[in-house]
């Protein structure tokens, strides 16, 4: 595919290659994918970048029933809820009741954001899981050991899942664990939760080497009573378990969502939050700041309107010195779509901060989509926004097929201030793509 996207100063031509191949031999299905791209980058008619072109965006797999060789970029299941899975460059074979990976992985973990060499196993069967990862960052290798099993008795189900985690090089030897619960008593369902992970194994994550520890405790529970749903939650967390941090921080929470299914119309909605964190110092445990959310919401869906209306208030309290910042916000969101070729949506906040001025912002969207001659395809967006300014957009896109190999897309975006200037800001954009 080639796309021209052509500004009145900057502009840009992008080139995208995109290969598919699949065959079936015997019982085996083979697959390859392949996508490249390359970009140039124009201002006022001089190239000012050019991308190079990247062939690691690769895949080619292999497939028999429930088993799957992979090799390229790919992904990795999730090892842990601790750890979580990502994508990976290199191979990744499931068979049975194993999956075994290796190759180069980004991921995001606590602080940790960047490739690093990687080697796991997992085995399951039925509810029980067993996994070793090795993570390797120059040298620097991490060893997770993770069991996780499930048991239910009567109306208690019990997941469980721990982890351990030990550093090559650093005397670090960190360990978390997650508890669980599901039970339905009195025609209420429960659900208690517990997570914990000490100093050690959130250094093992860190790039720096640096945890302090956390837990979090949540009980949740939800009730049918005729039309009604009700659903709320409680919870409570602190970190800074090991006290060498100088700051620990206490978490409180809780909310309540209502749903009334009046009929086949619509359901009607009715929640509220509270958030309560407290920051203590180490040394002397005393309260230096806290911090309160609280937030209203009522909201309707039905048929072709629904609407949205929430109220909240953040305030953050310096107790020391008695000094508050207290955020107010009122939010409106009303949608109309009567299945047909257009539907609107409409926005507007209020939000007032101390020792600011009351601010104002509304959105009033317009879109509308219609097909002609089955292969012609229009889409268009209108929008009225007033955030920073009073503005006016128009997005507009042509689509074409000629055939199931060629198509063609033309898109013109349109956007003027109606206060500060009379100027139109006008993009042209033009995408042509063949498939073979």
């Amino acid at each position: 595919m080639l796309k021209l996207d052509i500004g009145e100063y900057n502009s840009n031509i992008s080139e995208y290659i995109s290969l598919d191949y699949s065959q079936t031999i015997n019982d085996y299905d083979l697959e390859f994918e392949m996508d490249l791209d390359k970009s140039y980058f124009f201002t006022e008619g001089i190239v000012t970048d050019e991308t190079d072109w990247d062939y690691n965006n690769y895949l080619f797999n292999v497939i028999q029933g429930n088993n799957k060789l992979s090799l390229g970029m790919t992904s990795v299941p999730s090892f842990s809820k601790f750890l979580y899975g990502g994508d990976l460059l290199g191979a990744y074979l499931k068979k049975d009741n194993y999956q075994i990976w290796y190759g180069s992985s980004s991921n995001s973990q606590g602080f940790r954001v960047d490739s690093n060499q990687e080697m796991g196993m997992i085995w399951r069967n039925d509810g029980r899981k067993v996994g070793y990862l090795i993570d390797d960052e120059s040298g620097d290798k991490n060893h997770y050991l993770s069991y996780a099993d499930r048991y239910t008795l009567n109306n208690i189900d019990l997941y469980l899942e721990s982890i351990v985690g030990q550093n090559s090089r650093d005397d670090l030897l960190g360990e978390a664990f997650s508890l669980s619960l599901d039970s339905y008593l009195s025609d209420i369902n429960y659900n208690i939760n517990l997570d914990y992970q000490s100093a050690d194994f959130e250094a093992l994550k860190s790039r720096f080497d640096s945890g302090n520890g956390k837990y979090n405790i949540s009980l949740e529970g939800y009730k049918s009573l005729g039309r009604y749903l009700l659903r709320s939650n409680l919870g409570y967390g602190e970190n800074n378990l090991s006290r060498r941090s100088s700051w620990i921080t206490k978490d409180f929470d809780w909310g309540f969502d209502i749903d009334y299914y009046g009929d086949i119309n619509g359901v009607y909605g009715l929640s509220g939050s509270y958030k309560r964190s407290n920051e203590y110092r180490t040394a002397t445990m005393l309260n230096t700041f806290v911090e309160d959310k609280a937030e209203l919401a009522f909201s309707y869906e039905g048929n072709q309107w629904s609407y949205n209306l929430s109220l909240s208030q953040n305030k953050d309290s310096y107790l020391a010195s008695g000094f508050e910042l207290i955020d107010k916000e009122a939010k409106i969101s009303i949608n109309y779509d009567p299945d047909s070729n257009y539907w609107l949506t409409f926005d507007y906040n209020i939000n007032e901060k101390s020792y600011s001025n009351l601010r104002r912002y509304y959105s009033l969207k317009l879109n509308y989509q219609r097909s002609f001659f089955n292969n012609l395809d229009y889409d268009s967006t209108l929008e009225l926004e007033d955030k920073y300014g009073l503005k006016l957009n128009l997005q507009q896109t042509l689509f074409y097929e000629f055939n199931e190999s060629h198509s063609f897309e033309v898109g013109l975006n349109l956007k003027q201030y109606l206060e500060s200037s009379k100027y139109l800001y006008k993009s042209l954009i033009l995408k042509y793509k063949l498939s073979f």
